[in-house]
């Protein structure tokens, strides 16, 4: 959606920093810094992750069609308390474990069609680094070690500690006698100095670094602070993340920086909803607990769960339903018979039908006001069928050249969906290989003649040959329309034109 270098556009988002919705400013002109927090690479990622990652590729995309340079980095973590007990219980090193599940990870990002982040940064390839930063949160006196000998944030030395989670200085806890807290994840009401790096331990194994610090681990709070500021800087421009992470881990990652640096790290955070199944909260013990192999599983394309998030605002909960496989489906099934019908009539007038310039301006200006207003992608969808349902009415008037732009158009909006074009590259393709067959096109030539000799019979026993094979010919004025009988789809005929 490239839009003249002198346009601006006013971008809003909702900074859970602020807990209002701000017009969002980079620190260089056209030029945006993202930090994302990545998988935890223990298992399979399951759907509600994927929302998470689901934002951060479609604020990417909107970016880079709003002539934006992104520089954007996601973290992995593959050292922690889990990805220690489970790499264990599975007899493996941690490397190959964590390497594992981390390829499964990016996998699982291709099914959905989101893009990799432009730096992928993984918390064991940087402990040098986590080292130095805790040493001078140690040296500035915002640090110390406990008598178990792991190295402790000390939340007293942070008077502004919690405005991220909003947590009311009354009711924080302000480790008086030095109560620690040596969990990655914890509750508001368990809030204590949290730990910085964690002293080896015996069921550690083999897992552990040797260095100034003593013989042990980073904690996971601290991986993001400096993964952030290695590739990023002291501030940047936006943080995103789950609102699952809002407390503890980026309310203690601005802790940690700010601690560093006297500076919040980012200078937005965008946060979104949890998901639910069928309107309960996803869990194991309620046996509705997703991951892509299981909707796989159960015959849910998992790329239909990025046509769903579109359909809710990334603030609201979104709820997941095997259901909502037709919705999905009928999305997608409209975009595609929009496409093949403008595909359809390719012998068009040279003449202009004159109105479509206006038309493509106007959605074009709408659908992006939509995305830059808090990324409203529900309404941003529904300005594009508004514009299908237009272009539908007049599409048999357009020339070549406008049906062209208006095609180019879909392909931009596509820039941001990324679905649109992969459907129906699938959807023309399978219904071609049929229609493309020696059989099928002797036969539709079969059935043009004897139309044209008007032996109508023939023409329907051929059409009920078609029929046959899930197809029907549809006939009208301009040429013929090839229609798959079981859901509707409607192709051009072979070799583009749709004539005979």
């Amino acid at each position: 959606m490239k839009k003249k270098e002198n346009s601006l556009i006013e971008i809003r988002f909702f900074n859970t920093l602020s807990r209002q919705v701000e017009i969002f400013k980079t620190n260089k002109p056209k030029e945006v810094s993202i930090y994302t927090c990545g998988p935890t690479v223990y298992n399979y990622a399951h759907i509600g992750n994927f929302r998470s990652y689901f934002l951060m590729d479609i604020i990417r995309r909107f970016f880079s069609a709003s002539n934006f340079k992104v520089n954007l980095v996601m973290n992995i973590t593959d050292i922690d308390d889990k990805t220690i007990r489970d790499s264990q219980k599975a007899g493996k090193s941690l490397k190959v474990f964590t390497g594992e599940y981390t390829k499964v990870f990016f996998s699982d990002l291709e099914k959905l069609n989101i893009k990799k982040p432009k730096i992928i940064c993984r918390a064991t390839d940087n402990i040098e680094e986590m080292v130095d930063f805790i040493n001078e949160l140690k040296k500035k006196g915002f640090a110390y070690q406990g008598t178990d000998g792991s190295i402790y944030f000390s939340l007293k030395k942070d008077k502004d500690y919690g405005e991220l989670a909003n947590i009311k200085k009354s009711n924080l806890k302000i480790n008086a006698d030095r109560r620690l807290n040596l969990s990655d994840e914890y509750s508001k009401e368990e809030l204590n100095d949290f730990v910085l790096w964690k002293a080896w331990k015996p069921e550690d194994g083999k897992v552990f670094w040797q260095t100034k610090l003593g013989k042990g681990r980073p904690g996971w709070h601290i991986e993001c602070s400096v993964m952030s500021r290695k590739y990023l800087g002291d501030n940047f421009d936006l943080h995103l993340g789950g609102e699952d992470l809002v407390f503890p881990h980026h309310t203690n990652e601005i802790a940690q920086s700010k601690a560093l640096t006297g500076k919040i790290p980012a200078n937005y955070w965008l946060h979104n909803a949890f998901l639910k199944v069928d309107g309960q909260k996803m869990s194991k013990s309620l046996n509705n607990f997703y991951t892509l192999p299981d909707l796989e599983k159960n015959n849910f394309n998992p790329l239909y769960l990025r046509v769903l998030f579109l359909g809710t605002h990334y603030r609201k909960t979104f709820n997941f339903s095997f259901k909502d496989k037709e919705k999905a489906e009928g999305i997608i099934r409209r975009f595609n018979e929009f496409l093949a019908g403008l595909e359809f009539y390719y012998y068009r007038s040279k003449k202009d039908y004159g109105q479509i310039d206006e038309i493509l301006r106007e959605t074009k200006e709408e659908f992006i006001n939509n995305l830059a207003n808090d990324l409203n992608t529900v309404k941003a969808l529904a300005t594009v069928f508004i514009f299908i349902d237009k272009i539908n009415k007049i599409n048999h008037l357009l020339s070549k050249s406008e049906a062209t732009r208006v095609k180019k158009f879909i392909d931009e909006v596509d820039e941001v969906f990324g679905f649109i074009n992969i459907f129906y590259e699938e959807y023309t393709e399978d219904i071609r290989k049929i229609a493309n067959n020696s059989e099928f096109k002797k036969l539709l030539k079969d059935r043009q003649k004897a139309r044209r000799d008007k032996d109508y019979v023939k023409a329907d026993e051929i059409r009920f040959q078609f029929e046959k094979r899930g197809i029907a010919i549809k006939d009208l004025k301009e040429g013929i329309v090839l229609q798959k009988i079981d859901d509707k789809k409607i192709c051009p005929s072979p070799e583009g034109s749709g004539h005979y």
